[in-house]
């Protein structure tokens, strides 16, 4: 009985019907022994922004799984779902054991990037921002998160707006990619240009908060244009 369920859920997912996997997959007859359903129970949870729900069912799900490629991936969605919900100690501490078990890759390092980033402790954000792209050239979070960073706190502007450039150049429609490279700009004193970006980030996505705070701070500092 459950292997037919879990084919259902497991074609639902494939399809991309998350929440019906997730109606499938409680309502089949799975026990607390049956790893792979709060595997994609988790999976699914996540996709759909329930984030608690999705670490109830990955937390009981690696405790019984002895694969360790999807051990590992359990893992990086429980740092994200921790992400999502600001528990970065949470987060931190399943990426180190990531780590401490010789696990490398380009999200694994931009994860950590991003919580040394939350938690202000710039060079360690820096050096795993690097790291991540050192394996993954083209991870244009990765490039975006170190120009801001190195623009904002280091004042590398140069290598700033071409990590920016570069992320921009991967995903042209990205308001978080148009802002970062407007803010480099206003740092740069290239008022214009800024002015340009941030005109760009703000019509596609008209209700960002920290894009309408770069404005303010470009009127304040940059000439009327």
């Amino acid at each position: 009985m459950l292997e037919n369920q879990l084919k259902k859920a497991i074609n639902e997912y494939n399809k991309g019907l998350y929440s019906e996997v997730i109606s499938t997959l409680l309502l089949s007859d799975y026990s607390d022994e049956d790893f792979i359903v709060y595997y994609y129970l988790g999976l699914c949870y996540i996709k759909i922004g329930d984030y608690e729900g999705g670490k109830e069912s990955l937390e009981h799900y690696i405790e019984l799984d002895d694969n360790l490629l999807r051990v590992f991936q359990g893992r990086m969605l429980l740092a994200f779902a921790s992400i999502q919900l600001e528990d970065y100690k949470e987060a931190q501490l399943h990426l180190d054991k990531l780590l401490d078990s010789g696990y490398e890759s380009a999200k694994l390092y931009s994860l950590l990037g991003f919580i040394y980033y939350k938690k202000k402790m710039m060079a360690k954000s820096v050096k795993y921002y690097r790291l991540a792209i050192s394996i993954d050239p083209e991870n244009a979070n990765a490039l975006n998160s170190l120009g801001y960073i190195l623009a904002d706190y280091k004042d590398d502007l140069k290598e700033a707006e071409t990590l920016c450039r570069r992320a921009l150049s991967i995903n042209v429609d990205n308001p978080a990619y148009l802002d970062s490279l407007g803010w480099v700009c206003l740092k740069n004193n290239k008022f214009s240009a800024s002015q340009s970006f941030f005109n760009r980030a703000l019509m596609l996505s008209p209700k960002n908060d920290v894009i309408t705070k770069h404005i303010k701070e470009l009127e304040k500092v940059g000439p009327k244009l």
